[in-house]
């Protein structure tokens, strides 16, 4: 159900928590399936979260991770050990695949890797954002200039996530998040080449994914080469009833 992941393979997918086609029962049913393969310090962290939207992208993010990587793994999804690494991304215990998890606005991407690290983003474009004051101090200058050049406030709002989206998943990728300086590389680039550890130089791979006209979202890898898979894991999907 899940296809075979190559040392350059990056399969993205994506579950609407919110899909028009699915009924109301299907969309419970999503969330109870999700939720019963959670362990249980998961589940006492997803009822500490608020508001209730929030709650539930994260129990189908985590559930379905879950499943995804059981299946991948061929265990339980109830026995995949997970584990923070050093900068507080989530990893495998025993390593083999690597993987990670974005949402926003009823959109949940999980992202796994044959290899190389990877990392996924997603955002909902919300015009109340206060852009440029956001750009000014998060972004690298160049891709400032890029989101300025924009003639219509529909255009800025667009290239605004863009960057955004892609500076997330280099920075995901990568481990660091935030501990990565603004100027230390421009979003707007398909290869990114940052600086870890001195003497260490690392390339990232960057591509746009085209989640709906609502939602911007990119994905970046460190494999050379990035073998693109988009797939979709629906409330009718088997993978989420398989026992």
């Amino acid at each position: 159900m899940v296809p075979n992941l190559g040392e350059k393979s990056v399969q993205v997918w994506r579950v609407r928590l919110r899909a028009e086609d699915a009924s109301l029962q299907e969309r419970h049913g999503l969330l109870r399936q999700s939720y019963s393969v959670l362990t249980g310090a998961e589940r006492q962290r997803a009822a500490r979260i608020r508001p209730a939207s929030a709650r539930e992208e994260f129990i189908v993010g985590r559930g379905c991770l879950r499943r995804l990587l059981g299946a991948v793994l061929e265990m339980d999804p109830r026995a995949v050990a997970l584990e923070t690494g050093e900068h507080g991304k989530l990893q495998l215990r025993s390593g083999g695949v690597e993987f990670n998890v974005a949402h926003s606005q009823g959109v949940v991407l999980i992202a796994l890797a044959g290899a190389g690290d990877v990392g996924v983003d997603v955002e909902f474009m919300d015009a109340g954002v206060e852009l440029m004051d956001v750009a000014r101090a998060a972004f690298h200058s160049g891709d400032l200039a890029r989101i300025e050049r924009a003639v219509t406030p529909d255009e800025r709002l667009r290239e605004f996530y863009l960057c955004w989206t892609r500076r997330e998943a280099v920075t995901k990728a990568d481990g660091r998040g935030l501990n990565i300086a603004p100027e230390e590389f421009s979003a707007a680039a398909d290869a990114v080449e940052l600086t870890p550890a001195p003497a260490v130089k690392q390339r990232y791979f960057v591509r746009g994914l085209d989640v709906g006209r609502a939602h911007v979202a990119a994905v970046a890898t460190s494999a050379e080469g990035m073998e693109l898979g988009c797939f979709e894991l629906s409330p009718r999907s088997p993978l989420l009833f398989a026992e």
